[in-house]
């Protein structure tokens, strides 16, 4: 080892140190849809997220979760949930927000 460093030193040869990328923050947005007073799973709900043109449907037990990492471009987005017979819902989230919970009204 000792040679190798005298040998780089008498002949200016350097070495690099690989630097590795910074990771993003994980902008996940993900939680239930449930009915407003029973507490009832939502499922087939759209969810779509303001500034993207893409929008994501529940599972079949109101679950969701959306990777907005590096789609997101601030960690506040604005969200609008949907479903035939319940009124819209809106509001703006904070990322990440795993445990974010829906609560539709019905028509």
């Amino acid at each position: 080892m000792l040679a190798l460093v005298v040998f780089g030193v008498a002949f200016g040869i350097s070495v690099g140190v690989t630097s590795h990328p910074t990771h993003e923050t994980a902008l996940i947005l993900a939680g239930t849809i449930v009915e407003e007073t029973s507490n009832v799973a939502v499922g087939q709900a759209r969810v779509s997220i303001a500034s993207i043109e893409s929008s994501y449907v529940s599972e079949d037990n109101g679950n969701f979760r959306i990777d907005l990492t590096g789609i997101a471009k601030t960690e506040r987005v604005r969200v609008h949930v949907s479903k035939d017979g319940y009124l819209p819902y809106d509001a703006t989230v904070e990322l990440p927000a795993e445990n974010f919970v829906v609560r539709l009204k019905h028509v």
